[in-house]
């Protein structure tokens, strides 16, 4: 599974929900929009990185959107398989309108409740992990 977050708090959220839901797997973590794309194309010091089952993708990255990481995701014949579920602070339908226009599987809107948060990750995990091809 790939992370592309850039918020440490979240990405240790992430990484408590995968636990507390008993769920095990590689979870490899990347902060920027670039670094992620150099992982999912095998690039640079990434170039060794295993191909995702799964990628939960912020919105709001340095330098690129996570819009933009997706749309490249979905494109690309070796990737648009991945279910891509958004894991954003961002709320409103114009931005869940976008990601699903941009191909996203499911759309997690971050809770404020650590608890929830955990809950949330691991049922998206569990979903999109199960249906990964």
């Amino acid at each position: 599974m790939l992370l592309v977050e850039d918020d440490p708090d979240c990405r240790e959220l992430v990484r408590y929900g995968l636990s507390v839901s008993g769920i095990r797997c590689e979870l490899y973590e990347a902060e920027t929009a670039t670094d992620a794309l150099d992982f999912l194309h095998r690039r640079g010091r990434r170039a060794g990185a295993p191909r995702p089952d799964l990628i939960f993708l912020d919105l709001k990255l340095p330098g690129m959107s996570g819009q933009e990481v997706l749309k490249i995701v979905k494109a690309s014949p070796e990737l648009a398989s991945v279910p891509v579920v958004i894991l954003t602070g961002c709320e409103g339908q114009k931005y869940r309108a976008e990601a699903v226009r941009n191909g996203a599987n499911g759309f997690i809107v971050k809770p404020l409740n650590p608890e929830a948060f955990a809950r949330a990750v691991g049922e998206a995990t569990r979903i999109w992990g199960a249906l990964a091809v």
